[in-house]
């Protein structure tokens, strides 16, 4: 996710932490074959939005996509403080051109609908004039 996809992705991201309350809970992870976990699980205080912006900022384009490894990877983040009656969303930036990990569509399926029952819900946000609609 070179170029502009990833600058694109970089912009989303940092838009979407200035929009959160002080309230949410947060946390990024950063993807290619590798999972990097850039920002674990924080509440969204002044000083942890800040950090955040500061780390996403520096990311870059490394590789190959691990969609379903970065997005599990960031679900287990959410999964790790779910409380009764409040969101848990999951917001996958991605172009969807998933070529390492789990590729398998009707496999990501499962997963979302595995992690619908246990209250952790997913959005996606496709990157890029070539991202994989389907896929996301």
């Amino acid at each position: 996710m070179g170029g502009s996809k990833i600058h694109l992705a970089r912009e989303a991201v940092v838009q979407a932490l200035r929009m959160l309350d002080s309230r949410d809970r947060f946390s990024v992870v950063a993807y290619d074959e590798q999972i990097d976990v850039i920002v674990p699980s924080t509440l969204a205080s002044s000083e942890g939005v800040r950090n955040a912006i500061s780390q996403v900022e520096q990311l870059q384009a490394r590789g190959s996509t691990d969609l379903g490894g970065g997005w599990l990877k960031g679900c287990e983040e959410l999964a790790r403080h779910l409380q009764p009656g409040h969101v848990a969303r999951c917001l996958l930036l991605s172009d969807g051109l998933a070529n390492h990990g789990i590729t398998d569509r009707a496999e990501l399926a499962r997963h979302a609908e595995e992690l619908r029952a246990r209250g952790v819900t997913t959005s996606t946000i496709g990157v890029g004039a070539d991202f994989d609609e389907v896929t996301l």
